[in-house]
């Protein structure tokens, strides 16, 4: 099944269960405006992977299940708000992220088709996920320290991911040091007396 990139989507939008792992119910008077003006109630939401033929996964959050679209929709909009970097040219269409290539897709049927493999949830290179962040990886990776969290993402072996302002509760215990024990300051003299009187008594 095809993947489409719509720029005008405010939801990512597909037609066929399988693409989900699990669907979670939604309330019966949740409905889709189309872009004909037509309504169409929403059958479910839930996540999406989508695996580009670059070996890449989007992971896709809060999909809206709808049988009655005639394509599968991926929300320009939406990508663009997560931080991903969106260029059409030439009849050519390029998915990027931190600077990082992501995945592309070509003119088809007025629209631009995007080149994703069929689902597979084995042999994942990496993931982006919409909600990542620099606190996710440094858990993922050991606790590994932030600045060298951020060079991997510059050497392009990690993706991209977004700054966070948590602190790790982990990392922070971990650093508590012991206060230093009170300077003692000898009185050389007097050990020299008790030398003498230790010796004395022997």
């Amino acid at each position: 099944m095809a993947w489409w990139i719509d720029s005008c989507a405010t939801r990512h939008v597909c037609n066929n269960k399988r693409f989900f792992k699990t669907i979670k119910a939604v309330n019966e008077d949740t409905i889709l405006y189309m872009g004909n003006s037509a309504i169409v109630p929403v059958k479910g939401i839930s996540n999406v992977e989508l695996k580009f033929t670059s070996g890449k996964i989007v992971t896709s959050t809060n999909v809206f299940y709808v049988p009655e679209v005639r394509k599968n929709l991926v929300s320009g909009n939406l990508l663009n708000k997560f931080g991903f970097k969106l260029v059409f040219e030439a009849d050519k269409f390029v998915l990027s992220k931190g600077g990082m290539f992501v995945g592309k897709g070509y003119a088809c049927e007025g629209m631009f088709k995007l080149n994703v493999l069929e689902i597979s949830n084995k042999n994942v290179v990496f993931a982006y996920i919409v909600e990542s962040s620099s606190f996710l990886g440094h858990h993922r990776l050991g606790h590994i320290n932030f600045r060298k969290l951020y060079d991997m993402v510059n050497l392009e072996l990690l993706p991209f991911f977004s700054k966070s302002e948590e602190k790790c509760n982990t990392c922070m215990k971990t650093k508590v040091t012991r206060n230093p024990f009170p300077k003692v300051e000898r009185n050389s003299k007097l050990l020299e007396l008790i030398h003498v009187i230790c010796v004395v008594h022997h």
